[in-house]
């Protein structure tokens, strides 16, 4: 049975990672086409729109799906609860944001708002259909699925993005791409899923799909509340190119982040959920993951940090090296990544919503406190950037309090687990630094930079013995 479960969970991991690579080399191959096709202050003007989207998906799609994959034992009607719940919060949604565009636009002072909102928003119906053939899949760790999906849909939507702005289509082309990249995944996964909505309102359960799944909704909204509003206050604040730095500085982080926690969240909320009545093994299972997590997250955020400034001028041009702060700050963000995410997963499996619901406002009532600092004092748009560094550490330390008092995995465990990593990392990431102003062009930096950061981050892993590297090894010899 043991090995059956870690048969499964390597499957999957390997589909997630796989699926979240190959999709994201396409979208980052693309996004660098369209950067430099594309004026920065259109992505400043996306950035603002996509808030509001962000938060239509949050309110419409985080809970019900996640709901159905916590539970020990889902049946066809708590599906088919989930999809009916989604569908009208989804279609309510974008019934609002399509009234308020006008006003959206009107606060911003940028009359093309109004219908960029308005095509955009589109995507929340269009999620709601693919959260839940995605909680279908996730339940049944069909994690190729995933890959089928989202490669179809980032190569598809990047053709019809890129060819937008050859033709001189603009703001529009991103529109575009954003879109129908929904679209597709959302078509492609059904397509290939055994799982189909009845269209009936089942009262069998309703009542625990929609309380498990609104406790998770309230958590999403103040996980992302800060976000989204540092987000308008920066675009009320500064200029649409401002943003666009701030925003292009994220999304190469982001990229990476989101490769490696939505393949191990995807994967391990419903191995954890499995395990919940069981916490010696959920514990052992969440050191695992926190290993395995900060052994690929500390020297791909270390290292971002290390090249950000041969990187920026190599795939963006010359044109977007203010951007290159950002970036900088955005890996020192994302680093522990890992550890919060995965944390926050073993809590919804054990059922302690509202302790993540707590830690996630403590998280935003910190950064809300920076945030209007920064405000007060009339500082810069980097200063705003550096102040969500201050939210990050007090996030690592909720979730490791947490940790220790639901899971009790012990607070020197834990800096065992990611310490040695994060240190090699560090080494790594000041070596390279180096390394990078040795050569004329940013491309042979770059290069002689990730080469060094390989040779250096592997060849002390072997050395000191990782036991995240002595898991996978073994793992894959063991395949």
């Amino acid at each position: 049975m043991k090995n059956s479960l870690a048969s499964k969970v390597l499957d999957g991991l390997i589909w997630s990672f796989f699926e979240r690579f190959s999709s994201q080399v396409v979208s980052v191959i693309v996004a660098i086409v369209l950067a430099r096709l594309l004026e920065p202050r259109y992505y400043g003007i996306i950035a603002m729109v996509t808030v509001f989207i962000t938060l239509g998906d949050i309110l419409a799609n985080s809970g019900f799906g996640r709901a159905v994959v916590q539970k020990k034992h889902a049946s066809k009607v708590d599906y088919d609860n989930a999809f009916f719940l989604s569908i009208l919060i989804s279609l309510s949604v974008y019934a609002l944001l399509f009234v308020s565009a006008p006003y959206i636009a009107e606060f911003y002072g940028i009359e093309e708002l109004s219908m960029i909102v308005r095509v955009m928003a589109l995507r929340v119906p269009i999620s709601s259909f693919y959260s839940i053939q995605q909680a279908y899949i996730q339940k049944a760790m069909l994690f190729r699925n995933f890959f089928l999906a989202s490669l179809s849909a980032a190569i598809g939507s990047g053709v019809i993005g890129i060819t937008l702005a050859l033709l001189g289509y603009g703001i529009w082309a991103l529109v575009a791409q954003a879109l129908s990249n929904s679209i597709l995944s959302t078509l492609v996964l059904f397509y290939i899923s055994k799982w189909r909505p009845s269209w009936k309102v089942r009262r069998e359960g309703l009542r625990d799909i929609f309380s498990f799944g609104s406790k998770l909704i309230e958590s999403e909204i103040i996980a992302n509340a800060m976000t989204t509003i540092r987000t308008m206050i920066m675009a009320k604040m500064y200029t649409p190119s401002d943003l666009a730095y701030y925003d292009q500085g994220q999304r190469y982080t982001g990229i990476v982040v989101g490769n490696l926690s939505t393949a191990i969240n995807r994967v391990m909320l419903p191995v954890y959920s499995s395990m919940q009545d069981d916490i010696a093994l959920l514990r052992e299972k969440v050191r695992t993951s926190i290993r395995v997590g900060i052994f690929f997250m500390a020297p791909m955020m270390l290292g971002l940090f290390a090249v950000a400034d041969n990187l920026i001028v190599t795939l963006l041009t010359e044109k977007w090296i203010l951007a290159t702060p950002y970036l900088q700050i955005f890996s020192l963000y994302y680093l522990t990544r890992p550890f919060e995410s995965i944390a926050n997963q073993a809590l919804i499996a054990k059922g302690h919503v509202k302790s993540s619901f707590y830690v996630m406002v403590l998280i935003n009532f910190t950064s809300f406190i920076s945030m209007m600092i920064v405000m007060i004092l009339s500082l810069d748009v980097l200063a705003f950037a550096q102040s969500i560094l201050i939210a990050t550490i007090v996030s690592v330390l909720s979730f490791s309090y947490c940790m220790k008092r639901y899971l009790r995995y012990k607070f020197l465990d834990q800096l065992k687990d990611v310490g040695l990593s994060i240190m090699i990392a560090t080494v790594m990431s000041s070596v390279i630094s180096l390394v990078g102003h040795v050569f004329v062009s940013s491309l042979l930096n770059l290069v002689a930079q990730i080469v060094a950061g390989i040779i250096i981050y592997i060849g002390s892993a072997f050395c000191l013995k990782l036991s995240a590297m002595d898991f996978l090894v073994k793992k894959l010899k063991s395949r």
